[in-house]
C-alpha cells in the first residue's frame, strides 16, 4: 500500500532527525570536544529520553528517574564549564552543544 501524507512527512522527520541532523551534530561536535566530554554528553540520551517523553507523552517521572536527569545534567554542565586541563585537550562549548544537540536529535528519533 502506498504512504499516506502524513506518513511521508513521519518519514522525512524521523530520517532528518535520526540520521542527517545526529550526524552532523555528532560529527562536528566530536571534532571540536574532547573524548571525555563526548562521552558524557552522550550517556545523558536516557535522560533526554525519558525528559522529552515526559513534556511530549505526558508520561510520569518517577523521583529515581527525575534524579538521574538532574545527574545527566549535572555531569553535562561540570564538563562543559571546566576549563582546559595541563595538557591542554580541553573541550569547546560549541563542540558540547553540538553533542547536546546529537542527543536531542537522536532522543527525538
Amino acid at each position: 500500500p502506498r504512504l499516506g501524507r502524513r506518513d511521508r512527512w513521519l518519514l522525512f522527520l524521523e530520517a532528518f532527525f535520526g540520521n542527517f541532523l545526529f550526524s552532523v551534530c555528532m560529527l562536528f561536535g566530536v571534532a571540536l570536544s574532547s573524548a571525555l566530554a563526548a562521552g558524557v554528553i552522550m550517556a545523558a540520551l536516557p535522560a533526554v529520553v525519558a525528559l522529552l517523553s515526559w513534556v511530549g507523552l505526558r508520561e510520569r517521572i518517577a523521583p529515581r528517574v527525575l534524579g538521574g536527569i538532574g545527574c545527566a545534567v549535572a555531569g553535562i554542565a561540570l564538563v562543559s564549564l571546566a576549563q582546559a586541563g595541563p595538557d591542554g585537550g580541553g573541550s569547546s562549548l560549541l563542540g558540547n552543544a553540538l553533542l547536546l544537540g546529537a542527543v536531542f536529535c537522536e532522543a527525538l528519533y
